[in-house]
Parts: C-alpha cells; sequence; structure tokens
C-alpha cells in the first residue's frame, strides 16, 4: 500500500563543496585566461541529498559541517521551510570543485582543491546533535566523503550510534568507509559499479556479473541499489532483482549529481510506501531528471514525474 505521507529525513552532510562550472574557449596553461562563469553552487554529495529530498516534499533535518567563510551560502541554497539547518560552523575554507569547458573543443577539465578541515571537539559535537537527533525508526542519510581531521573510526562511531539508535540507516560513500557501512548492516546502500566491483574483489563485466554481486550483500543490507551511469540502475532486495532504464536515453548535459538524485528518488518513494519496483522507477527518473540540467541538484518535483512513463524497469 502507498502512501502520500511526507517522511523526515535526517541528513549527515560531512564534506561540502562549492561546484563552479567556467567556459573558456580554449584551455593553455600559463598566462591569463578569461572566461565565463556558467554556474556556482553549493555542492558535495550531502548537500545534494539535502537539497533533493526536499525538492521531493519531505522535511529534512540537516546536520554536518559548514566552513565559517561560506556557511551563508549554502544555508541560504536550503528551503527553510523544510530544511533545519543544525550544521556545525568550522574555522576552514571549503573545498572547491572546478570544471573548465573548452568551448571550441566541448572538452572539460576537472579541476578538485582542498578539503575541509575539523578539530576533535568538532567530532564529538557532531555525535552529540547526531545522539539528540536519533530516534528508532527514523530515516537518516550519510553520503560522501570524510572531512580532513575525521578519521575512519569516527565514521564508524556515527554508523554505530545511528544504528544503535534503531534508525534506518542509507549509505552512500566509497572506499573504506563503504566497506565500513556495509559491515554495520545498513539498510540502504548505493554503490555504483567500479564501487561494487571494489567490495567483492573482482570485475563484473556483465549486468548478470553485476547482479550476482550485489545479490551476495542481501545477507548484510536488504537493499541493495547499484548506479550504472547511462545504463540506469539495478536493484535488488529480498524479494528480488530489477533493472530500470530510460528508454531512448536523455541528452546528458551534467552528470554531477545523478547518482544523488538516483538515490534521494529512491528513498523518498520507500518513504511514501512504493514497492520496490516503483522506487527503483521513481530513482531513475530523478537521475534523468538530473542530467538534464546543469545543476547538481534537482531543481523540481515535476521533472522526474514527467519522466516517469519514459523508464523501463524489467524483472531479473
Amino acid at each position: 500500500m502507498s502512501s502520500n505521507r511526507s517522511v523526515e529525513f535526517l541528513a549527515i552532510s560531512l564534506h561540502p563543496a562549492i561546484d563552479r562550472t567556467i567556459a573558456v574557449e580554449r584551455f593553455r596553461p600559463g598566462g591569463m585566461i578569461r572566461g565565463k562563469l556558467l554556474l556556482a553552487e553549493a555542492a558535495g554529495k550531502g548537500t545534494n541529498i539535502i537539497r533533493d529530498l526536499s525538492r521531493l516534499g519531505h522535511p529534512v533535518t540537516a546536520l554536518g559541517f559548514l566552513g565559517r567563510w561560506e556557511a551563508d551560502y549554502f544555508l541560504t541554497a536550503f528551503d527553510p521551510k523544510r530544511v533545519f539547518s543544525d550544521f556545525i560552523i568550522v574555522d576552514s575554507p571549503t573545498r572547491q570543485h572546478i570544471t573548465l569547458i573548452e568551448t571550441a573543443t566541448g572538452s572539460d577539465t576537472h579541476i578538485t582543491s582542498g578539503k575541509v578541515l575539523v578539530r576533535r571537539r568538532e567530532v564529538a559535537e557532531l555525535l552529540r546533535r547526531v545522539k539528540r537527533q536519533a530516534r528508532p525508526g527514523r530515516w537518516v542519510v550519510l553520503s560522501g566523503s570524510l572531512p580532513e581531521g575525521m578519521t575512519e573510526r569516527d565514521y564508524l562511531r556515527l554508523l554505530d550510534l545511528c544504528r544503535g539508535r534503531g534508525m534506518r540507516l542509507c549509505v552512500d560513500t566509497s572506499g573504506p568507509m563503504l566497506r565500513a557501512a556495509l559491515d554495520m548492516r545498513p539498510w540502504a546502500l548505493k554503490p555504483n559499479q567500479r564501487e561494487l566491483e571494489e567490495i567483492v574483489g573482482r570485475r563484473l563485466s556483465s549486468r548478470a556479473k553485476v547482479l550476482a554481486a550485489a545479490r551476495g550483500l542481501l545477507d548484510r543490507c536488504p537493499n541493495i541499489l547499484v548506479s550504472l551511469g547511462a545504463e540506469g540502475a539495478l536493484l535488488v532486495t529480498a524479494g528480488g532483482g530489477w533493472h530500470a532504464q530510460e528508454k531512448p536515453a536523455a541528452s546528458v548535459v551534467h552528470t554531477v549529481g545523478s547518482g544523488d538524485a538516483l538515490f534521494s528518488g529512491f528513498l523518498s518513494a520507500l518513504a511514501r510506501g512504493r514497492s520496490p519496483a516503483d522506487a527503483l522507477r521513481f530513482a531513475v527518473a530523478c537521475g534523468s531528471a538530473c542530467v538534464r540540467s546543469r545543476f547538481a541538484a534537482m531543481q523540481s518535483a515535476r521533472a522526474p514525474r514527467e519522466l516517469l512513463k519514459r523508464i523501463v524497469v524489467l524483472p531479473l
């Protein structure tokens, strides 16, 4: 049975970033290059999740870290009617992601710099605030990488706190943190194909092998959502497996944030009582809506709903 109720999420954004896209006619190292700023936005996986879930109609309590000099920039990016911000403000610059688009050739160059720096007292304060917000059955989403100063052990403590308080733990991360999260038996996990290969320790050269690898994780997580880029996404649960893809595929404008939109759409649909197959359909529609724009977060809930008829879902 489905419901239209708006489940409240707790979203933990540990490592914010500012994304800038700049167009230049030609990119040559050295000297002065004049460009046009096409886009600047508050970003990072956790930030994208907060904006996506709120734009899908959910109240969101947002926790994590923000650099002092850019804090207002991030806070004004959130809808104050749906997002309750409880961030810890730290004395650190915010990391920057810059994409240089060369208009003469259509090629792009990606530059990333820095990490947000947090201190031990700020990590301890984050744990206190999460503990204050934790309650059984509440949905909590942890997405993205760790800031400098926060260790994998801290991350494990954070996961253990959420799970120990009976929260519904939903995780999208990579590397050692992904394996650590899986060991904590989360409720939902969203690796991409490369990250799934890292978990199982082998190359997955076909959809059948991706499916088998994902099914092999069900003893530790009941919902495995694997993003497959242009090929859509694959979902496995104890009740079955499905593949979903937009047909014909969208013309891609910008892929940054599409995995976050996918995960947000999936969680939103499940929170409203949709079936796993319907949640996968909506998830892929959200990802497709995101790649159609130059922004890292979905701009509205209308766009994915208009794409639902283009999403083909097949049982596996």
